[in-house]
């Protein structure tokens, strides 16, 4: 079985995936990994977002 981890899987590369029968975990919380009887699902809807202010301004 194959798994792909990465820092972020968009929805199309989460179908990808399902389609070839690739299990995947990323860092935003997305994951599928299926095997014998074992089967793990979860995501999150929300997207990477950049943050525009530096972390050391707020000291």
């Amino acid at each position: 079985m194959a798994i792909f981890i990465a820092p972020y899987l968009s929805q199309d590369a989460r179908t990808l995936c399902r389609d070839f029968d690739v299990g995947y975990l990323d860092f935003v919380g997305n994951a599928r990994i299926t095997f014998d009887t074992v089967f793990i699902e979860g995501g999150r809807s929300a997207g990477i977002t950049r943050r525009d202010e530096e972390p050391a301004r707020k000291w």
